[in-house]
């Protein structure tokens, strides 16, 4: 009940001034000498007046309340999932501006198609680049092997590399041409007297740097480490080996193809080191790597007489084809024969 005669006391006062406004607009002196029946008019028309007035303002006030109540009902709390974030003042607008049209380009079909075939172009072109190439790299242990009797093969020594020292390599070579990779290198860490822990984590910087330089069709194969005489690597090589597994590498396991039947190192395989491979040596390293990867060129490399590696055909000191004890074919020795 107080609200509403507070409002029709406001109503009363708005009337009120309404009239004053209107009485103080209005000149006397053309009312004088009119019959009551003009003045009576005169009021009526006043009164009509100041009700459309009071309707005009009220239609208003309407109009307002019903805007202010589109805006409550959208902050409706009850309506929302999730509360509703201040806004930063820098990002307001004060003056409402037009929503601008955004125009959306397109590109011609004719475009489109350059486009496909352009890339089309550079697929087929790093499809072609990654050949059948295959990079041995490593510590000076690779010394002795010729490329030129390998088959599209590239030999890469570092004379004393370490397993950081291979890495930086690497990473300055281009290594997407090639479509295998073998890893010769951590015989100069264990001699340098790196623990085992060291080397797994420098070998896992080494594996993750050849996958990001090469292709990923690129087969990246760890070559284990011979055995030396200044060191025992064998649990280094069982270190490497399971790092393989987890990577899910290839390993070439080369300890033993180096061992007598005394489990010594064969003195037969090396120079006087006993760190780097003699001509023998060096020919059963090829052969175990060929094992794996066909790297050998056979009919410019191998000799046909007696199947080394280290010499041609036409500097062999024997005059024939000799034969094998073990298979009992001819063109290669014993310790040659894949049977």
């Amino acid at each position: 009940m107080s609200e509403q005669n507070n409002d029709q006391s406001q109503n009363l006062n708005f009337s009120l001034d309404s009239i004053t406004e209107l009485s103080k607009s209005i000149d006397n002196s053309k009312y004088d000498g009119k019959s009551r029946e003009d003045l009576i008019q005169i009021i009526n028309d006043l009164e009509s007046k100041l009700e459309n007035k009071c309707s005009d303002v009220s239609i208003q006030t309407d109009s307002i309340e019903c805007q202010t109540a589109k805006f409550v009902n959208t902050c409706d709390v009850s309506t929302q999932t999730a509360p509703i974030p201040a806004p930063r003042l820098s990002k307001l607008k004060l003056n409402k501006e037009p929503c601008q049209t955004v125009e959306t380009t397109t590109q011609p079909e004719n475009q489109i198609h350059n486009l496909k075939h352009v890339k089309s172009n550079k697929t087929q072109n790093s499809e072609q680049s990654s050949s059948d190439k295959n990079l041995i790299i490593g510590s000076s242990i690779l010394k002795g092997i010729r490329p030129s009797g390998l088959s599209k093969t590239d030999i890469r020594t570092f004379r004393g590399a370490t397993i950081n020292r291979i890495t930086s390599e690497i990473m300055k070579m281009n290594l997407t041409t090639y479509k295998n990779i073998i890893l010769q290198v951590g015989g100069n860490d264990i001699s340098a007297g790196k623990s085992l822990k060291e080397l797994e984590e420098d070998f896992e910087s080494l594996i993750w740097a050849a996958r990001s330089c090469c292709n990923k069709d690129c087969n990246i194969i760890v070559s284990g480490l011979p055995p030396r005489y200044d060191v025992n690597v064998y649990s280094a090589n069982l270190v490497l080996e399971k790092l393989c597994q987890q990577f899910g590498l290839v390993f070439i396991r080369q300890y033993e193809m180096y061992m007598s039947d005394s489990f010594n190192q064969n003195k037969g395989f090396y120079t006087h080191d006993g760190i780097h491979f003699n001509s023998r040596g060096t020919s059963r390293y090829i052969k175990t790597i060929n094992n794996i990867v066909g790297i050998l060129n056979y009919h410019s490399y191998a000799c046909a007489n007696c199947g080394e590696l280290n010499h041609k055909t036409s500097s062999c000191r024997f005059e024939m084809k000799i034969k094998c004890h073990k298979c009992n074919m001819y063109g290669h020795k014993q310790k040659f024969c894949l049977a």
